[in-house]
């Protein structure tokens, strides 16, 4: 992995998400980078950054006619990487969340969509209808979600876990959509609620890093120990720094048994 400065741009107006969907997508312009060698932008929580995001995706769609699918890989993945993820001030709820498993139940929630054709076709159906009204909002601006199916993990690929909770993720104003329909109310008797969302977002948060270090050591390529004791130990110092955190001390409980058996 190596790491490069591009850009250290100043900004005289006003940082809006507009402004700043613009600035970045003028400063991939003058580093001639290819838009579809995009990989991730990594950014705080700040609301116009989510602003900025959705922006940029339009700019791509409308002015470059660049096929945008911030979830399949296919195409350029955009994701929205948290760098300061949600405080936590119900300490009790959110230990009862963990202890009722959010994981299990976002696996039960694909399941139950993945469980026949229709219901696949009748959770499609459901984004599209609701991007074609403008309905699903995110920074107070419309935000269209990626038509695209949720993502099953896979017990012999530990890191799909990962990319089945920010498929979950990207996707959850439509899981919680159609999981309260009148006809699909009943199928998933555990519900995704408030604080699971939370949780599953400190989780994703917390695999992000073991996951990026699985991927570059079995890249197709022959792995070379230079560069995958590297990855492994980049991604236990992130973890090491992330359980410490005074800004959000739940994940010390969460990556502890994982930090004992990594070191």
């Amino acid at each position: 992995m190596k790491a490069a400065l591009i850009a250290f741009h100043y900004l005289p107006t006003l940082h809006t998400g507009k402004e700043l969907a613009k600035t970045i997508l003028h400063l991939i312009d003058c580093a001639e980078i290819p838009v579809d060698k995009i990989g991730h932008f990594t950014m705080d929580n700040v609301a116009n950054n989510d602003t900025a995001m959705v922006v940029f995706m339009q700019i791509l769609q409308e002015e470059c006619e660049f096929d945008i699918d911030p979830v399949a890989s296919t195409s350029v993945q955009i994701f929205l990487t948290w760098g300061n993820p949600p405080r936590v001030f119900h300490k009790k709820e959110y230990i009862m969340v963990v202890q009722e498993d959010p994981i299990q139940c976002g696996q039960e929630t694909v399941q139950c969509i993945h469980n026949s054709g229709q219901c696949q076709h009748n959770f499609q159906q459901t984004i599209e209808s609701r991007n074609a009204n403008q309905l699903f909002m995110k920074g107070g601006v419309p935000f269209p979600l990626p038509v695209v199916q949720l993502l099953h993990d896979v017990v012999t690929c530990w890191d799909s876990t990962y990319y089945m909770i920010n498929c979950l993720r990207a996707l959850d104003q439509a899981v919680d959509l159609w999981v309260r329909m009148p006809q699909n109310i009943n199928l998933v008797l555990e519900k995704l609620e408030l604080m699971h969302w939370e949780v599953l977002q400190d989780l994703k948060f917390a695999l992000q890093a073991p996951a990026t270090a699985h991927h570059t050591m079995t890249s197709e390529h022959i792995p070379l120990l230079g560069g995958a004791l590297p990855a492994y130990e980049t991604f236990l110092k992130q973890w090491k720094r992330i359980s410490t955190s005074s800004t959000n001390p739940q994940f010390g409980p969460l990556l502890k048994e994982g930090l004992a058996h990594g070191e």
